[in-house]
């Protein structure tokens, strides 16, 4: 039987990689649920939370593409780049470059940069840094104001050909702003 730091590391190891663990296995009870299905409902558990972590944190990414591809997205992110640290809040900083190797947003080019926007102010809310830059070919700050629930804007009115953009996030007086900065 293993000490109790190694058993919790094989199960935080078994949660976040689903491989399964002969010697894990060993070590839990079966009490009518075999335990191979014990982990699974952790598993879901874990999936369940980073899920709802990461819809949180893009909310117009989310409204963009809907639950279903969102949660899709949300899965193959968590399986190739666990949290690193248990404060969720920073979780999610990968999640706009991560956007761009899913082959089935492509029809989506702009939604990297919405989801970069995000996780910048998500970043200014939560005291990480004091101001960001985001640069995209696409009006995402438009795209951002159609996304909210409810809609700041109408989405149908963004001409997507509109950009390039600069978007400037800063605190001015305790209040988050938005500011489109010309190239120029």
């Amino acid at each position: 039987m293993p000490d109790l730091a190694s058993l919790q590391q094989q199960f935080a190891d078994h949660i976040v990689t689903h491989d399964g663990d002969a010697a894990l296995l060993a070590t839990i009870n079966d009490k009518g649920i075999a335990p191979a299905q014990r982990l699974q409902i952790h598993q879901n558990n874990y999936a369940l939370l980073l899920d709802a972590a990461l819809a949180s944190t893009f909310k117009a990414v989310h409204g963009a593409v809907g639950v279903d591809f969102f949660s899709f997205m949300a899965r193959q992110f968590v399986q190739q780049h666990p949290p690193k640290t248990t404060e969720l809040a920073r979780y999610g900083d990968l999640f706009p470059a991560f956007i761009r190797t899913v082959a089935q947003a492509d029809a989506l080019p702009w939604l990297p940069d919405l989801a970069a926007l995000e996780w910048a102010r998500a970043a200014l809310l939560a005291g990480y840094t004091d101001s960001a830059t985001i640069r995209s070919d696409y009006p995402i700050d438009l795209l951002w104001q159609g996304m909210q629930d409810p809609p700041l804007i109408d989405a149908a009115d963004i001409d997507l050909q509109s950009g390039p953009t600069i978007i400037k996030l800063h605190f001015h007086n305790d209040t988050l702003f938005f500011t489109r900065i010309d190239e120029d």
